[in-house]
């Protein structure tokens, strides 16, 4: 009889007891190097979906490509197929979970590159969730990715703040910010900061959070000046770059709602930008 061979299992690494590892079976190994392929050759291109669709058909198991198919999904604006997809993606991986393995105690660290499809499975779904309101489920997504990856290369620290404003958990989004192994980086993020410490009560850290948001003055710029047009990329377009006005743009576009809703936060941001403006909101800027 021919014994049957789990195609992922989560094992220990032989380094750090608390660590896990998830591994492939040959099968999986090999069904992933044609979906690399698969990746490589439609990257961008428009058939990219319907060419997932064919790979899932032949290896309905395969959670990396059962995410990427979310992903697709979300980008066509189809929020519960993306949603039931990541969703599916999260519990096909679950099932190579041993029963040893204990939530809370133990991490599947994403410095493993075995560990990231996974990683990048939950991150989905975090985003699936919050795309269609559920954000309690997202918010509980995000923080078992930190509990996961101590480090959070996927970079969940950076939404979570976001979901947790929005369901009023100021104290919890301070606590996150100031989470001392996620300090400094938290980027353009910094700027809900603010808003969850005078959510919390604290009007005085506020206003020194303001100032440090000011580093990167054109986020405040469009914040501040809701008629101001969309720039231009730049071209050839090789994505957002740090410190430009599309990026100020991008991210004032998804904070405005929840500035707008805090009036006394606006006032504390106009007042303090006062000087960045006098100089033309240039890319980076620190006060005297």
């Amino acid at each position: 009889m021919k014994l049957i061979t789990p195609r992922y299992l989560l094992v220990r690494t032989q380094t750090v007891e608390s660590e896990w590892l998830f591994r492939e079976s040959e099968e999986a190994y090999e069904v992933t190097l044609r979906f690399d392929q698969i990746l490589e050759e439609w990257r961008g291109l428009r058939g990219l979906t319907s060419e997932l669709r064919k790979f899932l058909n032949r290896y309905p198991w395969h959670f990396d490509a059962m995410n990427h198919y979310a992903s697709c999904k979300l980008n066509e604006g189809k929020t519960l197929d993306a949603f039931a997809l990541a969703q599916t993606a999260v519990s096909l991986a679950r099932s190579a979970f041993p029963s040893d393995f204990k939530e809370g105690n133990h991490q599947i660290p994403g410095g493993f590159v075995e560990n990231r499809p996974f990683l990048r499975c939950l991150y989905q779904l975090m985003i699936a969730q919050a795309c269609i309101n559920e954000f309690l489920a997202a918010i509980t997504t995000g923080f078992q990715m930190l509990d996961y990856d101590f480090e959070d290369r996927m970079g969940a620290r950076l939404e979570l703040p976001r979901y947790l404003l929005k369901q009023g958990f100021y104290q919890k989004a301070v606590e996150l910010f100031e989470d001392e192994r996620f300090e400094d980086t938290f980027h353009s993020a910094n700027y809900l900061y603010p808003l969850a410490l005078l959510g919390a009560g604290k009007e005085d850290e506020a206003g020194v959070a303001i100032g440090d948001c000011l580093s990167k003055p054109r986020i405040a710029k469009y914040l501040l000046n809701p008629h101001l047009p969309e720039p231009e990329p730049e071209k050839p377009f090789f994505g957002i770059v740090s410190g430009s006005d599309l990026e100020g743009f991008y991210y004032a576009h998804q904070y405005r709602s929840m500035w707008e809703a805090v009036p006394e936060a606006l006032a504390m941001l106009r007042a303090q930008a006062r000087e960045a403006e006098a100089q033309n909101w240039p890319a980076y800027f620190r006060s005297e």
